[in-house]
């Protein structure tokens, strides 16, 4: 049981770390489309365990393998790593221009000093309301000599503050919120779009795999211990079945359907001999079966749901449905065709072997109305033969039937 619950779990955490991870693709790459600073892309939460740097992003595996995350440059708000009348070390290009913010005593500067102004985020911003002359960007220090210095800063300047710990300056045209907002909106997006893509694809996916059914009365094989396990394999095809000659799918399920617990006779391409046995009928209305009983009488194979509470038991004989003699599977599941769709009331009398004597006895329940089942996908009875359709690789029936699935 454990073993089972851990594999579950295991299960559990690699499909939601994958939706995860698409989602945060879907935000990194239209974010990286328009131009927003993109820090980080992670796999997986908590400490880091492996990065690589390419180009402005970093990107990472962390500890925990749950999901993961994207992180963007004025996602939350706009925001500098420093202050007025911090004392911070500045490093410089070939230029003389700010490449490097340090942050860290620990850390080499060319240049210390106490920050007395600074602009990080907008290069546009007026130096007074009276000048149409912009700032840039800067930061202005006051060195250990009393001196104050303006240094230019390059967009690209990173601020260090531990070792092998950076972050990229973000000016306001690679902030997220400084976009317009159909931009943001469609950063936004991208994450949920990316989980109904990935959606689809496992639809498209898996209908590729089981293929498109084929119109033939074509069976690919025969389900173990169902009713023609032991007479035939796979791969054969049906051209008659009670007499009546067929040629699709259609065609043979709609008589295995008119025959509910009746004996079937089946002719096989390629084979003389006829293939005879008693078809499964499921009455899910009443909670009955005659899986298990080879005979057309209306013998229970199994009862489940609340037949079963009531008292219903496999061997009992029906021979009375709502005070309706009934004989057959055939005439028990005509008079469920015909019942009202909302009808739940049900009594059932049948024949059991009590203490060496067979008795009749009433089993009266209620299940669910016919509607509800119908609402839910499934019919009142099915009638079964253990068998499974041919199917055919289609590339096109499986995109379509992606997005039909999906809708």
């Amino acid at each position: 049981m454990m073993g089972i619950f851990l594999l579950n779990l295991l299960v559990f955490i690699l499909v939601l770390g994958i939706i995860i991870l698409l989602h945060e693709l879907g935000h990194f790459f239209v974010a990286k489309q328009i131009g927003v600073l993109c820090h980080e892309y992670s796999i997986g939460m908590g400490p880091a365990l492996y990065k690589y740097k390419k180009g402005e992003t970093t990107y990472s595996i962390r500890a925990i393998p749950i999901g993961g995350y994207v992180s963007l440059a004025g996602e939350d708000n706009n925001f500098a790593m420093i202050k007025e009348n911090d004392t911070i070390g500045l490093r410089f290009d070939e230029d003389k221009k700010v490449s490097g913010i340090v942050l860290s005593y620990d850390l080499e500067s060319e240049v210390i000093g106490k920050v007395k102004s600074y602009e990080l985020f907008d290069r546009n911003k007026k130096i007074s309301e009276d000048s149409d002359e912009v700032s840039g960007l800067y930061i202005e220090l006051e060195l250990e000599s009393g001196e104050i210095v303006r240094y230019t800063v390059l967009d690209n300047a990173k601020y260090y503050y531990g070792k092998e710990k950076e972050l990229q300056i973000a000016p306001k045209e690679r902030s997220l919120n400084s976009k317009p907002k159909w931009q943001r909106f469609l950063v936004m997006f991208a994450g949920p779009l990316m989980n109904f893509v990935l959606a689809i694809l496992l639809f498209i996916v898996a209908f590729a795999i089981t293929g498109k059914p084929v119109q033939e009365a074509k069976i690919a094989k025969t389900i173990p211990n169902g009713p023609l396990a032991s007479v035939v394999d796979k791969n054969f095809t049906v051209t008659e079945i009670n007499g009546i000659s067929i040629t699709t799918w259609d065609e043979l399920s709609k008589e295995i359907y008119n025959n509910p617990g009746s004996n079937i006779t089946l002719k096989i391409e390629g084979k003389d001999e006829l293939v005879s046995f008693n078809s499964n009928v499921l009455i899910h209305y009443l909670g009955v079966t005659n899986v298990g009983k080879e005979a057309e009488q209306l013998v229970i194979g199994s009862v489940g749901g609340t037949a079963e509470k009531s008292g219903l038991k496999p061997g009992d004989k029906i021979i009375e449905y709502n005070a309706t003699p009934v004989t057959t599977w055939k005439e028990l599941t005509t008079l469920v065709d015909e019942l009202d769709s909302s009808e739940r009331n049900v009594t059932l009398t049948v024949e059991r072997m009590v203490n060496s004597s067979v008795e009749q006895l009433p089993v009266s329940y209620k299940t669910m109305p016919k509607d509800t089942f119908i609402g839910q996908g499934v019919n009142p009875y099915e009638v079964l033969i253990g068998v499974e359709r041919a199917t055919k690789f289609n590339l096109g029936y499986a995109f379509k039937m992606g997005f039909v699935s999906f809708g």
